[in-house]
């Protein structure tokens, strides 16, 4: 049983670190897309003023959710638990 038990804590850990890694490359693909797009279409006029005006929010807002999107991946690699809260917290008997 606790062959078991290491085996299952081993995994989570693995699959923790594999979900950090692809978050990464996501939000680094995403961040090297747009950075792209901007650049490739800088000299390129909108259709027109609203328009315009959609697209920067747009932007402006997928890149707070990618910015916010860095921090657990990274201090996930970097073997922080700060934030990361365990599920032992939530079953301890600590309290009673």
């Amino acid at each position: 049983m606790l062959v078991l038990a290491l085996l299952t804590e081993n995994f989570l850990h693995a699959f923790k670190l594999q979900l950090a890694i692809i978050a990464l490359i996501l939000v680094t693909l995403y961040v090297s897309i747009i950075s792209y797009l901007y650049i490739y279409y800088s000299g390129t006029p909108y259709k027109n003023k609203t328009y315009e005006t959609m697209m920067k929010r747009l932007l402006i807002i997928f890149s707070i959710w990618s910015i916010c999107q860095l921090p657990r991946p990274i201090l996930t690699l970097a073997n922080v638990n700060a934030f990361i809260q365990d599920e032992d917290d939530f079953t301890s008997n600590d309290f009673t």
